[in-house]
């Protein structure tokens, strides 16, 4: 019995990742993401009578149970009628269509919610649960309404001869590695883990016989499950480190609505499979700091490795890991010397040939450098090394909350980089109100407060940086402060180095720093947890109305963008 109870634990992080996997492939064969209608006139029948049989059972069961009364029974039952039947209108062509199926799903997850609110059910980790069913939601419709060669980063059209696609559609075609330099064709220097897992998909998908074009739509099907997985990962990295509750579900809320998961899980590039395995190495050095054991070092390796097998920035993650290495080899040399030291060793087998193989076989074969990027040329529009360092840094010009793209489009190229890592952490490069003229003024509106909210919330999760790593009453030890205030400087440090070696608008895109998003929310969750002191409790309660908000307008935002 013993036996059973331990195992289950184990066995449920899995599983969750499983029917995370299930629910994102299920749309890949149920939607034609391609298509004006996404259902078939068949699927939609046979789909809304599954929901239908599947709420009238459950209801049954309910009712026979004496759980629910015959009142009860019939509300639900006639909410989850109406909740099914939302579907079918998704089978007729209109343009509209990702925001019809965005609407069936929120009308469920309201009817989910009521339920568990009206049957006094609604605890931290159902909240959880819906709050990451929301993000779910708003990552499918996103891909919905986000063509495969629409709002992308380097990745074109099925026929363009260079970017990520392309680089796709190699691997797909030829079954195996570029045999040319990498540099002839635009983005084929990147690692290729991210390009050969989608070229396997696409192998999967031709097998049932899709298009080639519903089979780059859903190619974003892949970068959907590594979105979602990062909720589930920032979930447990939160867990670990003892933040509960309200405090809890303040800064998962945060990552789970935050615009740039949401944009990147409609990317076609590797970046968001660089930043899941970026946070899945923090979540492993978190548990290997607790428990200093093989199990945990193992997969630490796997994730960095593997992480720049898909993109060698993932190996921005190596110092922190590597300095909490060192700092525990010393504080714990007379006792585990040697158990460390044979886990390192472990480490660096398999961490070295996952992330350098590439680069090695490059460089040999066709005299690439190591972290060779392509540099812009100067002639580019977006070109803004003339800018003096000083004006990059303090000269904050601003005529809207969308990045400047030159005269017509914001009056300006954008140069200063926190002001573009503050813009394009909410709205990517793209300029929202031009991508939906229908709605522009809304958009415009509501992307101006969203702005505003997500520096309020930027600010208060420096502050509670500071206060965190300076206090000594928090969960974290000084081992852990370290990590954290050395994987911040890492990242935020590469940045900005990229931004002023690389001096071009996109070069200041915040996909280059996510993570420093995650570390925000991580403490936030860690300073609200001791909720001590006047200071505290006011921050508390300005995030308790601000999360929501940011969430809120978030949610609206990226819903509305969707309309035509």
């Amino acid at each position: 019995m013993l036996t059973k109870m331990m195992k289950k634990p184990r066995l449920l992080p899995f599983l969750a990742y499983l029917l995370l996997a299930a629910a994102c492939l299920t749309p890949a064969f149920l939607f034609d993401f391609s298509a004006p209608a996404l259902l078939s006139k068949t699927a939609a029948v046979v789909l809304c009578i599954l929901l239908i049989a599947a709420v009238a059972a459950l209801c049954a069961l309910g009712w026979v149970k004496k759980m629910l009364t015959v009142r009860q029974t019939t509300v639900y039952l006639t909410c989850g009628i109406f909740c099914s039947l939302l579907f079918y209108p998704l089978s007729f062509p209109n343009e509209n269509s990702p925001l019809l199926l965005m609407a069936a799903c929120f009308s469920w997850l309201l009817f989910i919610t009521a339920v568990l609110a009206q049957r006094r059910l609604l605890g931290t980790k159902q909240l959880i649960l819906l709050i990451a069913a929301a993000g779910f939601i708003l990552r499918l419709g996103y891909i919905a309404y986000t063509s495969y060669d629409y709002r992308q980063h380097d990745s074109y059209g099925l026929d363009s001869g260079g970017g990520h696609l392309a680089y796709m559609l190699y691997l797909f075609d030829n079954l195996q590695l570029p045999d040319f330099d990498p540099r002839n064709i635009w983005q084929f220097y990147h690692p290729p883990l991210h390009h050969a897992i989608a070229a396997a998909w696409m192998h999967v998908l031709d097998f049932f016989g899709m298009e080639i074009t519903r089979i780059a739509e859903n190619v974003q099907i892949l970068t959907l499950f590594y979105s979602s997985c990062c909720m589930l990962i920032v979930y447990r990295i939160l867990t670990e480190l003892g933040v509960q509750k309200t405090a809890l579900i303040l800064s998962f809320s945060l990552i789970a609505f935050h615009p740039s998961f949401l944009i990147l899980s409609g990317s076609m590039n590797n970046d968001m499979l660089s930043i899941t395995f970026v946070l899945g190495a923090v979540l492993w050095a978190v548990r290997w700091y607790r428990e200093r054991r093989m199990k945990h070092i193992v997969p630490i390796a796997l994730c960095i490795g593997l992480g720049m097998m898909t993109k060698l920035s993932a190996g921005l993650a190596a110092p922190a890991v590597g300095l909490l290495f060192l700092i525990c080899l010393i504080v714990n040399f007379k006792k585990e010397w040697l158990h460390l030291i044979a886990q390192y060793f472990v480490f660096a087998l398999i961490c070295l040939p996952l992330g350098l193989w590439w680069s090695i076989r490059c460089l040999v074969r066709f005299d690439l450098p190591f972290g060779y990027v392509p540099l812009l040329s100067f002639e580019d529009a977006q070109y803004i090394g003339f800018h003096s360092v000083w004006e990059r840094l303090f000269d904050f010009q601003m005529n809207d909350v969308f990045i400047a793209q030159g005269e017509e489009h914001g009056g300006f190229f954008e140069f200063n980089p926190f002001l573009a890592l503050l813009k394009s952490s909410m709205f990517g490069e793209y300029r929202l109100d031009e991508y939906c003229p229908a709605h522009s003024e809304l958009i415009t509106f509501f992307s101006t407060l969203l702005f505003l909210v997500n520096a309020a919330v930027a600010l208060l999760a420096v502050y509670a940086m500071v206060m965190v790593i300076f206090r000594r009453k928090n969960t974290l030890g000084w081992q852990m402060k370290v990590f954290w205030l050395v994987l911040y400087f890492t990242i935020f440090g590469s940045y900005i180095r990229f931004a002023f070696s690389f001096p071009h608008t996109c070069s200041m895109d915040a996909r280059y720093a996510v993570v420093l998003f995650v570390i925000g929310a991580v403490f936030l969750g860690v300073y609200l947890q001791r909720r001590q002191g006047k200071v505290q409790t006011a921050v508390s309660r300005i995030l308790t109305a601000l999360v929501p908000a940011f969430s809120l307008l978030s949610g609206i935002i990226y819903t509305l963008l969707g309309s035509r």
